[in-house]
């Protein structure tokens, strides 16, 4: 909306913009504060995904490509060589690859190329960017009914529009994910975000250069997140529907968004062999080689997975979604009748619906157990935003102390979940120490050759240490025991199966450690050992809560 016809100052205009900067400007500082930058040296890693990312984006910096060697792969069986792919990683030809998205991967590799403080900063300030669009978005979606006062006009601009602004920066997901270094989320959020506002301003005006600044956000938007085309989806469908757009745009649309493809299928052709092939089909392969997994990579839905996250982000975690629902629900109740975007409304609504839909069907991290770094709430940050965005609006069309008492508690809540909850920031702080600390003890007692068999430490570890990932060493043929309640990571081969492939790689002379960090008894695999002439060697004494790292020797050297 471009013309509220409401009648405010310039001194409140200016006070109202003043207020939005400094709460842009401390968000920023805070969020670059939350996460532990290394501004030289190693970055340290809270998800193996953002390490090998990152590690990636470096060597591409250094002229060396997006993969990662990886030691070992030609002296191993296939059954063990698999195990050599880190986490949330691909194998292509004996080289770890990033399974993250074109777009994404390659913006940060781009940054890092240029001046590596520019990625450090990426998402902290892509963030703040995308608090500014969903007011831009608000500004444009929302009106007063006819007849309401100056005084209900004034309050709907300079008291609603901050208040959105602050509600959005405390929301967990966005203080988690928006200070963190590496991730699709944030720069997908943000595109998202522009290419819905391009999208009302469009559908309001019919400007030639609104529709082509949709069509680009649009194509980023995608390129960063394939499965954005989903979200997207409705807003495509209802502007070919009512033919707001003519054969010549759609001609000029595919012309804007070849680059985008381009990159895309390039991208994919030169990390993973082929144009249509993603680094998620890669790691589904092997993980229907381990766990006899029936993920569909980044299609397929589960109704399992979709009960456990809306019970767990609407229930345990009602911050998260229960907000933006109850909003969703007040703010279409309050939506003027007469109002001209009423169809473009239901439009934000069926795409915010359908990122919902898709991606609680995944069996993602967050699935198992509520925590606030969850896969499912760093996907959905769109369609929160959106319910964020009506709720404040519902609010501020019945504005009373009440309300301001709710909204003051609502960010009061979300700063806390956000900082103190399960995975929240004081957890993320603390687990980086640990890995640090975990790193200099396995660096200290290992050598560069050497294989270290973990379960969750290979993005403490990789790439100065070859890391052999515990879960990829099950077979299909002892895997029936695979419990699908669990963390598909706290599957783990079985003894008997760990020392017939420990045996394998001593008899090839690899040095071998075993980092205990997994929640099964160690006896049981201490004895395997054993029987098979092998046994566990503690090497360091950390502690609870660190995992303990054994050398595994002939039991007569």
């Amino acid at each position: 909306m471009s013309d509220t016809g409401v009648v405010v100052s310039e001194v409140e205009l200016k006070q109202r913009q003043s207020v939005m900067l400094v709460t842009c400007v401390i968000t920023l500082a805070f969020l670059i504060l939350a996460f532990p930058r290394a501004w030289t040296g190693r970055q340290t890693f809270d998800a193996p995904r953002d390490n090998v990312g990152f590690q990636a984006a470096t060597r591409f910096a250094d002229g060396k490509g997006l993969s990662i060697p990886l030691q070992h792969t030609r002296d191993l069986p296939p059954d063990i060589a698999r195990a050599l792919t880190p986490r949330d990683a691909a194998n292509v030809h004996g080289k770890a690859v990033p399974i993250d998205f074109a777009g994404s991967v390659m913006l940060w590799a781009g940054l890092v190329a240029l001046w590596r403080p520019l990625a450090l900063l990426l998402s902290p300030a892509l963030t703040v960017a995308g608090g500014v669009l969903l007011l831009r978005i608000a500004q444009e979606l929302f009106e007063l009914p006819k007849g309401s006062t100056l005084r209900a006009q004034r309050n709907f601009e300079t008291w609603w529009l901050p208040f959105l602004l602050v509600l959005w920066f405390a929301h967990p997901g966005v203080i988690f994910n928006g200070s963190g270094i590496y991730g699709s989320e944030i720069p997908s959020m943000v595109f998202v975000l522009a290419t819905l506002l391009y999208f009302l301003r469009f559908w309001q005006t019919g400007r030639p250069a609104d529709f082509r600044w949709m069509t680009l956000a649009a194509g980023a938007a995608v390129a960063v997140r394939y499965p954005n085309v989903i979200t997207l989806l409705s807003p495509g469908v209802m502007l070919l529907v009512t033919r707001r757009v003519r054969l010549r745009q759609i001609a000029e649309a595919a012309v804007l968004l070849a680059p985008f493809a381009i990159l895309v299928l390039a991208f994919n052709n030169a990390v993973y062999g082929s144009p249509t092939a993603t680094g998620y089909q890669l790691v589904n392969r092997v993980l229907q080689q381990t766990l006899n997994s029936p993920s569909s990579g980044l299609f397929g839905f589960h109704a399992r997975a979709a009960v456990k996250h809306l019970h767990f982000y609407v229930i345990q975690l009602p911050i998260i979604l229960e907000v933006p629902l109850l909003g969703i629900a007040l703010g279409v109740r309050r939506m003027p009748r007469a109002s001209a975007l009423r169809v473009p409304l239901v439009v934000l609504l069926v795409s915010s619906f359908l990122t919902v839909a898709y991606y609680a069907g995944l069996g993602t991290f967050g699935s198992v157990s509520p925590v606030i770094n969850a896969s499912f709430v760093r996907y959905i940050l769109p369609a929160i935003a959106i319910g964020i965005a009506l709720g404040v609006y519902g609010f501020a069309m019945r504005r009373t102390r009440a309300t301001q008492v709710i909204f003051v508690l609502l960010i009061l809540a979300s700063v806390s979940l956000g900082m103190a909850g399960p995975g929240g920031i004081i957890n993320r702080s603390r687990e980086i120490g640990r890995h640090k600390v975990l790193r200099a003890l396995v660096m200290r007692h290992t050598q560069p050759n050497a294989l270290i068999a973990a379960r969750l430490a290979d993005r403490d570890l990789f790439p100065e240490r070859q890391t052999l990932t515990m879960t990829y060493l099950l077979e299909n043929l002892d895997s029936s025991s695979v419990d699908t309640a669990v963390s598909q990571w706290d599957n783990l081969p079985s003894p008997e199966r760990f020392a017939d492939v420990a045996s394998r790689i001593r008899a090839r002379g690899i040095p071998l450690y075993l980092l205990y960090d997994f929640p099964q008894d160690i006896q049981p695999y201490g004895d395997a050992l054993r029987a098979a002439g092998l046994q566990l060697v503690r090497r360091g004494a950390l502690g609870a809560p660190f995992p303990q790292l054994f050398a595994i020797t002939p039991v007569n050297p």
